[in-house]
């Protein structure tokens, strides 16, 4: 009876194994497959010594993904092409821990170039993601995600173009804002106020001489032509001490004109100057 017993586990054993190693499933649908309780599963596979087959299918997965990279490929096309849903700093620490040298991301995407045009294709046409949304996950500028585009004429997805796009008035706003982080960064000056302040201060009227925000324009550096954007209205942000960078309690709402007056002084100076041309200009009869 005992042997018979064994006999039937040592069956039991092979028929779960296979399903795991074979069929690759997951010791829940195993059970179910056989109709035996899922902690049966396990104390078989332990009685046996079974081998952990997770870590046989990973060793798999990671000789897989080293030859790949081997050959040329970049780490977001091994991803795609094996369906792995471990993410790409992942990858990139099995291939270091196995001593493979890390190589340029952008030289490497230029050799898929002929899956890549299938993978953009499928990535824009069928899953709407756009040209921003691509350029997010291959680490390639949007510009060189569009000019791909054009260069193997993929069909523009309307849908997916629409998808991030911001109104007019925002998008505007938006720019405003990432050319004064960008002239922050340039003059080496720190930049730490919100998207949400610069917003909230730019639609205030000017601090020091309370004129509104004006509507905003956009010339055409080709020829000349000015569009206004007739749901924007804005004025600048100025640093109260020129000294300090754009940081929450150094900035306030300010217009171009007074913008361009203060400059480099500091808001005692300027104010001061403008007492005294005031007082010059607009003496009390």
């Amino acid at each position: 009876m005992k042997n018979n017993i064994f006999k039937d586990r040592d069956e039991l054993y092979e028929k779960i194994f296979n399903l795991l190693s074979r069929k690759k499933m997951t010791h829940t649908q195993i059970a179910k497959e056989l109709k035996i309780g899922r902690r049966t599963v396990f104390t078989i596979l332990n009685e046996r010594n079974a081998p952990n087959i997770n870590e046989i299918r990973k060793k798999e997965v990671i000789v897989t993904v080293r030859s790949l990279y081997e050959e040329g490929y970049p780490c977001i096309y091994i991803k795609e092409r094996l369906n792995l849903k471990e993410n790409i700093s992942t990858i990139q620490r099995w291939l270091i821990k196995e001593g493979v040298e890390m190589t340029s991301h952008t030289a490497r995407i230029r050799v898929i170039k002929n899956d890549l045009q299938k993978m953009l294709t499928e990535w824009h046409s069928v899953l709407d993601m756009s040209a921003t949304d691509i350029s997010k996950i291959l680490n390639v500028s949007q510009p060189t995600i569009s000019m791909w585009f054009k260069e193997w004429e993929i069909e523009i997805n309307e849908k997916a173009t629409k998808k991030n796009a911001k109104p007019n008035g925002e998008a505007i706003l938006h720019h405003k804002f990432l050319k004064y982080q960008a002239g922050a960064k340039d003059r080496n000056l720190s930049f730490r106020i919100s998207k949400k302040l610069f917003v909230k201060l730019t639609s205030q009227n000017c601090h020091y001489c309370n004129s509104q925000p004006l509507l905003l324009r956009n010339v055409k550096r080709k020829n000349g032509n000015i569009t206004f954007y007739s749901n924007a209205y804005a004025n600048g942000i100025d640093r109260i001490n020129s000294k300090k960078g754009y940081v929450p309690r150094n900035v306030v709402s300010c217009c171009t004109i007074c913008n361009k007056i203060k400059l480099m002084y500091n808001i005692d100076d300027f104010l001061q100057k403008c007492r005294k041309i005031s007082s010059i200009h607009y003496v009390k009869e």
